[in-house]
C-alpha cells in the first residue's frame, strides 16, 4: 500500500512534535525560541543557538542560568540547545566550582578553565584591582575592608583565585600577602597570540554549518564577520581571546 503525505499532515506532525517538547520541558515561553527545523538544516541557523554560540565566544565560562538571563529565555531551552551544540562538537564544558561552565571548542585549554571562570566574576575583578593598586602589602584583611565583605568569604575567593593561577600567595593564614601572579600575564600573552588561530576555528565552524562567513576581519583579538541566516545577513562580533579581561591588570613594559 502506498502512502502520500500532504502539507496538512506535515504541519500536523510539526504541531505534535511541539506539543511533545512542551510536555518534556513544561516551559512554554522558552519553547517558543526552539524552532522545528528539517534534519538537513544547520544548527547555527537557529537564531537562539547562534546567539548562544556567539555569547560563549564573548563570555566563555558561562553557565546555563547566566546564558538564559542573557538570552531572555528559560534554562530548559538553553539546556536543550547547549546539548545539541555539544553533540555537534561546537562547544565544550567542564564542572568547575560546582557549576558546569561552557566555552567554544578549541578556545580554552581545560587546565585554564578555572582562570577563565574566575575572570567572569565581579568579585575576582575587584580583588585584582586592589592587588595591583600599588600597595606593597595586600592582605586578606585589607581586601575584606576594601570590599566590605567578611574575611571568611574573602578567604574562599582568594583560595579560588590562587588555585586558578591569578594570584601569588606568600605566607600563611591571615598574615599571608597576595600579588598578581606573573604566570597570569604570560597566559594572557599566550592566548593573545592564539587569537588568530581561534578566529580560524570559529570561521571553520560557521563555514561547515552553512553560514557562508564573509567580510571577516580580525582587529586585535576581536573578529567581525558577516554570516547568512534564514532572515538574511547577520554581523557577528566575536572575542577570540578568552583571557582578554586580564589586559587591564597587566603593566606595559617600558
Amino acid at each position: 500500500m502506498s502512502h502520500s503525505f500532504t502539507e496538512g499532515s506535515s504541519s500536523s506532525a510539526k504541531l505534535t512534535a511541539g506539543k511533545s517538547l512542551k510536555r518534556i520541558f513544561h516551559q512554554d515561553d522558552s519553547l517558543k525560541k526552539i524552532e522545528v527545523q528539517p534534519a538537513s538544516e544547520s544548527l547555527l541557523m537557529n537564531q537562539l543557538r547562534l546567539s548562544i554560540f556567539v555569547h560563549l565566544c564573548n563570555v566563555p565560562g558561562s553557565h546555563t542560568r547566566s546564558i538564559a538571563r542573557a538570552m531572555g529565555c528559560g534554562p530548559n531551552a538553553v539546556t536543550w540547545n547547549l546539548r545539541r551544540l555539544s553533540d555537534a562538537g561546537f562547544i565544550e564544558s567542564a564542572n568547575i566550582w560546582g557549576k558546569r561552565m561552557h566555552w567554544v571548542s578549541g578556545m580554552v585549554k581545560p587546565a585554564d578553565a578555572p582562570m577563565v571562570l574566575a575572570l567572569r566574576q565581579d568579585w575576582a575583578l575587584d580583588i585584582l584591582k586592589i592587588v595591583v593598586s600599588g600597595r606593597k602589602r595586600v592582605t586578606q584583611a585589607l581586601i575584606s575592608n576594601r570590599m566590605r565583605a567578611s574575611q571568611q568569604k574573602v578567604s574562599i575567593w582568594l583560595g579560588k583565585m590562587t588555585a586558578a593561577g591569578l594570584l601569588d600567595k606568600q605566607g600563611t593564614g591571615r598574615k599571608a600577602e597576595y600579588s598578581f601572579h606573573p604566570g597570569a600575564a604570560m597566559k594572557h600573552g599566550e592566548y593573545r597570540n592564539l587569537a588568530g588561530g581561534h578566529s580560524r576555528i570559529v570561521l571553520s565552524m560557521l563555514h561547515s554549518d552553512g553560514l557562508m562567513p564573509s567580510k571577516n576581519r580580525l582587529r586585535g583579538s576581536r573578529l567581525s564577520v558577516i554570516v547568512k541566516v534564514p532572515s538574511g545577513s547577520r554581523k557577528l562580533s566575536i572575542e577570540c581571546n578568552p583571557l582578554t579581561r586580564l589586559k587591564q591588570f597587566i603593566t606595559p613594559k617600558t
